[in-house]
């Protein structure tokens, strides 16, 4: 039986429009239930799952959990119904459910060109291991012309071509199973050490990480809680393990004596300039409204790192496809000159 999905795009899209209904004065109910008209038959019955459960009294954040929306959104709606901010909570929710899909289609259409490119490079790699080198094996023996040693070595990776593509595809299944296994395996903290260890994650690690804290913890701040609240409101939530720990591992520090600039300044994983924002917050007494607005900065600068990413991923594959080009080119003239001079 097909099983539908509820598309990433679609959901953010819901998620924003009941927030836009909460802001009008719409009960929650309501909200969801306008969200039902003109949609597919599967989502209908999605959002009627969603009324039903909530009819029965459970938590905003646990009906959209158990109805396989993302753990970020969940977390964003517990926070939410914690504030009594529904209508930010689900637009927010959904930005950034927009944003990660845009992202998404950003990345689909800068490989999808490159990748074709690739597809038609292995056909013309197909055509020449099975049908050009073999020719030319056979006329440099009916010629009795000495082979040169590159088209030796082209002739010889040309007879092993289906072990080796095999043998790669295998390595290749292999480093899957390992990641797959070592996610499962390792704990939080070993997590975010091997992410910060490499170059390539190092980075955007640490700007998601600081969006993810000073966003929340900002947002909770300025609803007028204390920093202890606010850190044991977020220890309570189940949906985002870093944002618990963390809140129980600071609250720790701060009963400890530790000043929060200096527990933030501590942690590697962090922007350094988050401890800055906090100290500057802290000092002009506008700690919650610098973090949440600190946290849309962080978000916008999360957005042009991906653009630019993204933006230096088609020039390094048209350059490595030209390469690939050019070898595959001499491969085959090579061959035909070292005949000309044989003649």
């Amino acid at each position: 039986m097909f099983i539908h999905k509820w598309k990433l795009k679609d959901q953010a899209s819901f998620l924003t429009e009941v927030g836009k209904c909460l802001e009008r004065g719409y009960s929650l109910a309501a909200a969801i239930n306008l969200q039902s008209y003109q949609q597919k038959a599967f989502i209908q019955d999605c959002i009627d799952k969603l009324l039903n459960e909530l009819s029965q009294g459970k938590a905003i954040s646990e009906v959209f959990a158990q109805n396989n929306f993302s753990k970020d959104v969940c977390s964003f709606l517990y926070f939410a119904e914690k504030k009594g901010d529904l209508p930010s909570g689900f637009m927010e929710a959904g930005h950034l459910l927009h944003f990660r899909e845009k992202q998404k289609q950003t990345l689909d259409r800068v490989l999808r060109y490159p990748f074709v490119l690739l597809w038609v490079f292995g056909v013309m790699v197909y055509v020449m291991v099975n049908h050009l080198l073999p020719s030319f094996e056979q006329i440099y023996t009916s010629l009795s012309i000495k082979t040169p040693f590159l088209i030796k070595v082209l002739l010889a990776l040309s007879g092993h071509f289906f072990p080796l593509s095999l043998f790669l595809i295998l390595v290749c299944l292999l480093i899957c199973f390992l990641i797959f296994a070592l996610q499962k395996r390792l704990s939080l903290r070993q997590k975010l050490s091997l992410l910060l260890r490499l170059p390539i994650t190092s980075k955007p690690t640490k700007v998601y990480l600081t969006y993810l804290f000073s966003f929340h913890f900002g947002g909770l701040l300025q609803l007028g809680m204390s920093v202890n609240q606010a850190l044991d409101l977020m220890a309570e939530q189940v949906y985002q393990p870093f944002i618990q720990s963390e809140a129980r591992q600071v609250s720790f520090e701060l009963h400890q004596g530790i000043a929060l600039t200096d527990s933030i300044a501590n942690r590697s994983y962090y922007l350094q300039e988050l401890a800055v924002v906090i100290h500057n917050g802290q000092s002009y007494g506008r700690l919650g409204a610098m973090l949440f607005d600190y946290s849309g900065l962080v978000l916008r600068r999360m957005d042009l790192g991906i653009k630019k990413c993204f933006a230096m991923i088609q020039p390094v594959f048209f350059v490595l496809f030209a390469g690939l080009i050019i070898l595959l080119f001499l491969s085959i003239m090579l061959p035909i000159f070292h005949m000309i001079d044989g003649i």
